[in-house]
């Protein structure tokens, strides 16, 4: 798939929630680059309040 998802398989599996985020973010390199900093892998989950702030 992507690097974000190659990353994060090396840890466990995501959900498929968030297999869809790292899909979308893939497919638009400035969402990726603005959101990416924001996106916790480990408890998958972004910070939308930091990031829209």
């Amino acid at each position: 798939m992507s690097q974000i998802f190659s990353i994060q398989s090396q840890a466990r599996n995501p959900s498929v929630q968030m297999r869809a985020v790292l899909l979308i973010l893939e497919a638009d390199p400035y969402l990726k680059s603005a959101v990416l900093p924001f996106v916790d892998l480990d408890r998958e989950s972004i910070q939308w309040e930091q990031w829209l702030a």
